[in-house]
């Protein structure tokens, strides 16, 4: 026993020697030195997030809208797409960020060239682009006028959801024609905040009120007032 014990004490230089090898070798690990580097980079200077880091992007909601637009008696749908010209593909409508204002929001949206459009459940008509304008976050109202030229079809209404501070906007009215083509009847301006408020719309539910065969009421924005003007299609075009 006694043998052993000295035996053992004479090895613990040893023993010391290989815990201070082992040592050194994991104190030079790669994986370690970056994980005590970033502890030590967090600890003496803490990170702080970009502003941009922080925004979040929201597609939003696309709209869609039932009607027989052909005159054929089939229900026909309308559906309406939100696309970047940068990706060709569907994209964000709506840009939050705790240090963004008006005006880096509408930066943002135009620097996405979004462009709003339309396309249909019936065969051998094109998608349709509302606007080429970027300054806009989609389809801000989309409704069925009815038939109002007579061709048995129902026409389609439509306002854009402009990003700008402008309250003036543009109300639009288009129709499918029996060569499967979309065409514009009329376009007036509305006060983005007040014209589709109930009691500006026609018995409190739209901008359109058909009078007679191929006549409608609109109400228009001009000049900082309310107008009610009548339109007339002409049924030769």
């Amino acid at each position: 026993m006694k043998v052993f014990l000295m035996l053992l004490k004479s090895m613990y230089p040893l023993f010391v020697l290989v815990a201070l090898i082992s040592s050194c070798d994991h104190a030079s690990s790669p994986a370690d030195s970056a994980a005590k580097d970033s502890v030590t980079i967090v600890a003496a200077a803490p990170v702080v997030t970009p502003a941009k880091d922080s925004i979040s992007y929201e597609m939003g909601n696309r709209l869609k809208l039932s009607g027989d637009l052909d005159g054929d008696h089939i229900i026909d749908t309308i559906y309406e797409s939100y696309i970047s010209q940068k990706t060709g593909r569907e994209t964000f409508k709506y840009v939050y960020g705790a240090h963004m204002d008006v005006d880096m929001v509408e930066e943002a949206i135009n620097a996405n060239l979004p462009v709003s459009r339309i396309y249909t459940t019936i065969a051998n008509v094109d998608t349709l682009s509302l606007t080429d304008h970027s300054d806009h976050t989609g389809i801000y109202m989309l409704e069925n006028l009815g038939d109002l030229n007579e061709d048995g079809g129902d026409e389609i209404g439509y306002v854009i959801d402009l990003a700008g501070h402008s309250n003036l906007n543009e109300y639009t009215i288009i129709t499918l024609t029996k060569e499967k083509k979309w065409k514009k009847l009329l376009a007036f301006h509305i006060h983005e905040s007040e014209s589709l408020d109930k009691e500006n719309l026609f018995d409190g539910k739209s901008l359109i009120k058909k009078t007679a065969p191929y006549t409608f009421r609109y109400k228009c924005y001009e000049a900082a007032a309310f107008e009610e003007r009548t339109f007339v299609i002409d049924s030769t075009k």
